[in-house]
């Protein structure tokens, strides 16, 4: 199954993957007391509510910028001659239960297992480079927000996905339990701003602008530098419901996805939680990263978690 991005997220080919998955099942494939059509108008699932929502979220998105003067640092590459320029390559890595409870009672409260996992990547990344001598410093990484209410948190297929990028310099923070507690500060400002959706907010503007400018946006995006393109991107689909029995064959055991990792990027995780056992997908582009390596990155980002 090919689903393009432009068309849906993440959780949205998780609920087609249930619905096929149901069907074979023999199951009944319940839908969510909404309409799909009518719930689709991002504007109003998360655009700002009044104008001091507006100017909190305006003042987060200066501080974004002011941020982004300084380009992050890249994954140091490391790769064999002659690697593939566009190829992916993945690393899965399934943690069992005992070691998913071991990540979860690191996390300190009020801050989320997702605030770990980003904590833990910035960590990875910094330590990368500085075994192999290459630049540390100001890491950016990009995380999703599901845009969905609560109520159809894992329905509608549609892309309900918004960005908000956590910054964090690995000077600051060598250890994994203050790596998180900076990276919650940074998370729980945007959740209590609604800040994801200043993303929508944003993409709001263009249709205020004369039809000249318009049509030059999308020749004056790519000008704003690859340089400043976040360091990675962490995406976690949290816990799911148990997947249904498929008669002989059994429940399904595991869950592996990743989002997209693009140049200059070239690196991203995927998490997913089932039954009790987390499952992490390293997906990496060969022409950073050739298979050995990333097998070695994905090995530190597992050590950085567990301890």
């Amino acid at each position: 199954m090919n689903l393009n991005h432009a068309l849906a997220d993440g959780l949205s080919a998780m609920r087609i993957a249930n619905s096929i998955v149901r069907h074979y099942a023999g199951e009944s494939d319940p839908l969510p007391d909404v309409d799909p059509l009518a719930v689709r108008d991002l504007a109003v699932l998360s655009g700002a509510r009044d104008l001091r929502e507006r100017i909190t979220r305006l003042k987060l998105f200066g501080d974004y910028l002011r941020r982004s003067v300084t380009p992050p640092i890249r994954v140091q590459p490391r790769r064999a001659a002659g690697a593939a320029g566009s190829a992916y390559g993945v690393v899965t890595m399934c943690l069992d239960e005992s070691e998913s409870a071991q990540v979860a009672a690191r996390r300190e409260k009020p801050a989320t297992l997702n605030d770990l996992l980003i904590a833990a990547l910035i960590l990875s990344i910094g330590r990368w480079n500085d075994q192999a001598g290459a630049k540390t410093g100001k890491v950016s990484v990009m995380m999703p927000v599901n845009l969905r209410p609560q109520h159809w948190w894992h329905e509608v297929v549609g892309n309900f996905s918004s960005y908000v990028n956590v910054v964090l310099d690995t000077a600051d923070a060598t250890e994994l339990a203050a790596a998180c507690r900076a990276v919650y500060e940074q998370t729980a400002r945007y959740k209590e701003a609604g800040a994801a959706g200043t993303l929508i907010d944003v993409l709001a503007v263009p249709r205020f602008l004369p039809a000249v400018l318009k049509a030059r946006l999308k020749d004056i995006a790519p000008g704003i530098g690859r340089s400043h393109v976040q360091t990675s991107w962490l995406s976690n689909l949290g816990r799911l419901a148990p997947a249904p029995q498929m008669g002989d064959a059994g429940r399904v055991q595991a869950i592996y996805f990743s989002p997209p990792a693009p140049m200059p990027m070239g690196l991203s995780i995927g998490a997913v939680s089932l039954e009790n056992r987390m499952m992490l997908t390293l997906r990496h582009r060969r022409s950073l990263l050739d298979a050995g390596a990333a097998t070695e990155f994905a090995g530190l980002f597992r050590e950085t978690l567990l301890g």
